[in-house]
């Protein structure tokens, strides 16, 4: 009778989980930077906000639907284009490339937010605003 249940359902180890599941730490799991990458991009707030964000920018409430449409379907369409590029340059190589041109670009938004801060300070227009 042991003998019947031995490969069955009912035996202990038909309900032993993968080793590779239960002891696979997360950051050998090869996602792991890309997922940390998008979520420190700060893409995920953009989108959730974008239509409040474009309001916010002096659109109306029909231009601000879309434009977030818009960057939906850029965002689909990076999407389709990433996935080509990652076959023919690498997933590695596009990550770094990715970070190094998102670093660029907040140091070259750094550098223009001080220099209008700079300008502004030494123009009349902060006297105007800071009495109204």
């Amino acid at each position: 009778m042991l003998t019947v249940f031995q490969n069955s359902f009912f035996s202990p180890k038909a309900w032993q989980l993968p080793n590779f599941y239960v002891y696979e730490p997360i950051f050998k799991n090869s996602f792991f930077p890309e997922r940390l990458a998008q979520q420190l991009s700060g893409i995920n707030a953009a989108i959730f906000f974008s239509t409040s964000i474009f309001t916010e920018a002096g659109l109306d409430e029909h231009a601000a639907q879309s434009a977030t449409l818009g960057m939906g379907a850029m965002n689909v369409a990076m999407t389709v284009i990433s996935l080509i590029l990652i076959e023919k340059a690498g997933r590695k190589t596009l990550m770094i490339t990715g970070l190094v041109i998102m670093l660029l670009t907040t140091v070259m938004l750094l550098i223009c937010l001080l220099v209008a801060v700079s300008t502004f300070e030494r123009s009349e227009a902060r006297f105007f605003l800071a009495y109204r």
